[in-house]
């Protein structure tokens, strides 16, 4: 079974922000999921890995590419700006 690999964020910025900040965004998002798939496929000779960064919002994005999948795991490395409580310090 094949694994696909999916960040999800807005990198569309205010007009006061240089659109700098979105590009390095992405390229931080496309490192990330690069390194995690050059990972998994050493820990996992075999497994087929695709990657995908999406701009645009996490939930939405997420939701239209999830459709097609047979199963659907999300996960954060508590990059966000916030944290709930039960994320811990």
């Amino acid at each position: 079974m094949p694994l696909h690999l999916v960040h999800a964020e807005e990198w569309t910025t205010p007009h006061e922000i240089p659109n700098a900040v979105a590009d390095v965004r992405r390229r931080w998002a496309d490192a990330l999921l690069s390194e995690a798939a050059a990972e998994l496929r050493t820990s996992h000779p075999g497994l087929v890995v695709s990657t995908e960064s999406v701009d645009g919002r996490p939930a939405a994005s997420l939701a239209a590419i999830a459709k097609n999948a047979s199963l659907v795991v999300l996960g954060s490395r508590g990059l966000g700006a916030s944290q709930d409580s039960s994320s811990g310090p």
